[in-house]
């Protein structure tokens, strides 16, 4: 799309390990969330988006291309995720095509990652169908590949 050349990309996959890894030891607290659409449900809510008066402004010529663009941003997902999921700052990929389940769940992670005095324990169960680990999403994301469900060069 234009937003940094090749080299900046790859300055940028080979620094950001470094940089996250600094914040995490400054005693920063580093919530990495990457909101996974499918590709239908992408496509459906882009047409609501077209029609739909009250989300029209919802829709930017970025999310035109993002269709045609698919492969390639599978590329770079998987690009991103091997080079920043690392131990003290992993990714953690929420399924969002059922919007509500994905918030609920994303929040119930985020609470169950900081320390808080409550007089009674929230219930922070998650759904292993909506958010899972990054490592898993890379394993997953590989498997497809081999069994040719995924186009992505690069992978």
């Amino acid at each position: 799309m234009g937003f940094c050349t090749p080299q900046e990309h790859q300055e940028f996959l080979n620094q950001v390990g470094e940089f996250e890894h600094m914040l995490v030891s400054s005693g920063i607290i580093l919530f990495k969330f990457y909101f996974s659409v499918s590709k239908d449900e992408q496509a459906k809510r882009f047409k609501e988006r077209k029609t739909d008066p009250l989300k029209q402004f919802k829709l930017s010529p970025v999310d035109a291309k993002s269709q045609d663009l698919w492969d390639k941003y599978t590329e770079m997902k998987y690009s991103m995720l091997r080079a920043s999921h690392t131990g003290n700052a992993p990714w953690v990929i929420i399924r969002s095509d059922n919007k509500k389940k994905a918030r609920i769940n994303c929040i119930k992670h985020i609470l169950s990652g900081v320390q808080y005095a409550s007089a009674k324990q929230p219930d922070l169960s998650i759904s292993k169908k909506i958010l899972i680990w990054g490592d898993e999403e890379i394993k997953l994301m590989e498997m497809a590949l081999h069994q040719g469900k995924l186009k992505a060069k690069n992978i």
